[in-house]
């Protein structure tokens, strides 16, 4: 089962909210209120957080139940704020069993990415860009146990990385790594790359740029 999107827009830790007592807060962005039927009603998000992608069709570890990705951004979004991804294992009766946490993942929020926007925000914001004038994650994708991602860091070249989950050590453990380059007829070819273990925990989309 796949699920995917491509970034126009664009903490990590083991936890569970599964003990907590219902209601469930969960707030969506009120552009994106169809996303709530995709939720089960026990996930839970603090209260400043509030979710813009739902991913919920994969199955991250095997046992043929489909597991559930939350994007999120705070409440009251502004360029600079940091972008929330939120993996979440179900059981067959859509309880949370384990949550993956991670703020390092995803890009920065910034309406628009490219210089002449940037230019004209608050210092707060520009110091936290780094992207080149580009859209950093061009794509970002789930497919069962494995996370595939692309990253532009100059026109028309960047990296492509993937990572797979592994149960013994319950996380997500880089699989891959490749460059990527487009030419003037807009074919792209790859190079693999040489690359030392790496949990998705300790992933710094800056170190690409």
């Amino acid at each position: 089962m796949k699920t995917y999107f491509i970034l126009f827009l664009a903490c990590s830790m083991l936890s569970s909210c599964s003990s907590q007592k219902t209601p469930c807060k969960l707030n969506i962005f009120e552009n994106e209120r169809y996303l709530k039927k995709q939720i089960p009603s026990t996930i839970c998000l603090e209260e400043q957080w509030e979710v813009h992608r739902v991913f919920s069709k994969f199955d991250m570890d095997g046992d043929s139940y489909d597991d559930l990705a939350l994007i999120s951004y705070p409440k009251n979004l502004k360029n600079g704020d940091s972008t929330r991804l939120d993996i979440i294992r179900l059981s067959e009766d859509k309880e949370e069993l384990s949550r993956y946490t991670y703020c390092n993942v995803l890009p920065v929020y910034y309406k628009w990415y490219h210089y002449e926007y940037v230019a004209k925000l608050d210092e707060e914001a520009q110091a936290k860009y780094f992207y080149n004038g580009l859209v950093p994650i061009i794509r970002f994708k789930m497919d069962d146990n494995l996370i595939s991602f692309r990253i532009s860091v100059v026109e028309d070249e960047g990296f492509n990385l993937e990572y797979i989950f592994n149960q013994d050590s319950n996380s997500w453990k880089l699989r891959m790594l490749e460059s990527w380059v487009k030419d003037t007829q807009g074919n792209t070819s790859t190079k693999k790359i040489d690359f030392q273990e790496q949990y998705l925990k300790d992933f710094n989309l800056l170190s690409y740029f």
